[in-house]
């Protein structure tokens, strides 16, 4: 029963395979309460599943799948009945934090429209009551299992039941720490970008419209293909500069030359809903010059020459004269944005960052790359050294060298038990009614009793 552990994830399909190849089939295979399960729900999940690498089109899984959404539609009406609040706004908070990442994966807000054949409007319609409902399942998921708690007996106790033969093979995984230069912008160069950033506002307050501008002229090419709109975010996800001035504007205004560590903006207000803002911007990027960048190399050759020599350790380094804000003052260490930590499993740096992962992949813990020139995630330029802080190699899990890894597992292991014994408790207060289709699958619970007959 450990699998109910993780079951409410997102839902709400939304893909474009989903919304092209529609699922025909839409029988009740299954009843909860006042609560129905069709068919064509199950379908929806399993497709998405399969899309996305993570199962198989098969009897099994379909049924697994059925069982997941009968315990969902369980928390969900246990939720009601024990009145868990969920309020208008997290709904609305909730609906424009996916929106924003189906938006993106979709290209765009127009790509969303057309993949789903709805209007933005529209989408947020048909979904805010299935949001509501996966908000309420989440809430009496975490009131199930919030207070599982795990003793470092009941870890070692969870991985010594783990058959030998099928411990989990932990991926080698690296500690990385990164001392940056970047090239200094010139001031004719800066002259240059304000002066055209303030011609293109003046075509602007002269009628011209901001999304066509953005489409000529910004550079932040993902969102100029859309009129330089950025669609709905928070505060925290912008940088603090562009955030203070974008929340400040009001009406359809445009904001003065904001300058971000991606380069020089003019912002335009689209619409705020509370929390979140959707803005149009225009980026322009200060050249830097070739002799700036070949300044940086000698001055960080100097410093990793230093290094090499153990006249300065990378970590003062670092501190000392690294120009990246978000990791000089510990040292120069990278942090993983999956998981919050300073390690990486070498299959995530690969697809966190790429010229990373190909700089440091032959190099063992100690070793120092010479300076390298790397293409910063705004579009900019900066000179590098990678340090190798640690690196574990492959191997079987242990108690010793992944004892958090296998807390996390235990823990996990335990809040799905306690799923499971709630499930198993309260099966029998729901009326719950499963097609008779589905009398072979091999379930996790026993369902079919005089209540499923």
């Amino acid at each position: 029963m450990n699998k109910w552990i993780g079951v409410i994830g997102c839902f709400i399909i939304l893909s474009t395979a989903s919304a092209q190849e529609k699922i025909l089939v839409d029988q009740i295979a299954a009843v909860v309460g006042s609560e129905v399960i069709l068919m064509s729900d199950v379908e929806n999940q399993l497709q998405q599943m399969v899309l996305q690498g993570q199962g198989n089109k098969d009897e099994a899984t379909f049924c697994m799948l059925l069982e997941q959404s009968i315990v969902q539609k369980m928390m969900l009406m246990q939720a009601r009945f024990d009145s868990i609040p969920v309020s208008e706004d997290q709904v609305n908070q909730e609906m424009e934090r996916r929106l924003t990442g189906f938006i993106n994966q979709a290209g765009g807000r127009e790509g969303l429209e057309k993949a789903l054949g709805k209007s933005i409007d529209e989408i947020k319609t048909t979904f805010s009551i299935t949001i509501e409902e996966q908000l309420l399942i989440q809430a009496m998921q975490h009131k199930i299992t919030g207070s599982a708690r795990v003793t470092p007996a009941e870890v070692r106790k969870y991985f010594n039941k783990i058959p030998k033969d099928s411990l989990p093979y932990i991926q080698s995984e690296v500690q990385i720490g990164q001392l940056v230069l970047k090239p200094p912008i010139r001031k004719e160069e800066r002259d240059k970008v304000i002066k055209k950033l303030e011609e293109i506002k003046a075509k602007i307050m002269g009628g011209s419209s901001f999304a066509l501008q953005a489409k000529l002229h910004s550079e932040d090419y993902g969102s100029a293909a859309h009129g330089g709109e950025l669609n709905f975010l928070k505060r925290e996800d912008l940088v603090e500069n562009f955030a203070a001035a974008a929340f400040n504007l009001e009406g359809d205004s445009i904001s003065g030359i904001v300058e971000t560590e991606f380069g020089y903006h003019i912002i335009q207000l689209v619409e705020k809903r509370g929390e979140y803002g959707n803005f149009r911007h225009i980026l322009i990027k200060p050249k830097v010059l070739s002799e700036d960048i070949y300044g940086c190399v000698t001055r960080l050759d100097s410093i990793y020459g230093a290094i090499r020599k153990k006249t300065i350790t990378f970590s003062n380094a670092a501190i000392m004269f690294s120009n990246d804000e978000n990791t000089k003052n510990n040292g120069g260490l990278l942090i993983n944005p999956i998981n919050g930590s300073s390690t990486f499993t070498m299959d995530e740096l690969g697809e966190i960052d790429d010229a990373t992962f190909r700089a440091i992949e032959d190099l063992n813990v100690g070793d120092i790359t010479e300076p390298k020139l790397f293409d910063e995630q705004g579009g900019g330029k900066v000179v590098k050294i990678l340090y190798i802080v640690s690196k574990t190699e492959p191997h079987i899990a242990n108690l010793d060298t992944d004892y958090a890894k296998i807390q996390q597992a235990a823990l996990a292991d335990k809040q799905g038990q306690l799923l499971s014994d709630w499930v198993e408790d309260r099966k029998d207060d729901f009326y719950i009614k499963i097609a008779t289709d589905y009398k072979n699958c091999k379930f996790s619970v026993s369902w079919f009793n005089e209540k499923t007959q």
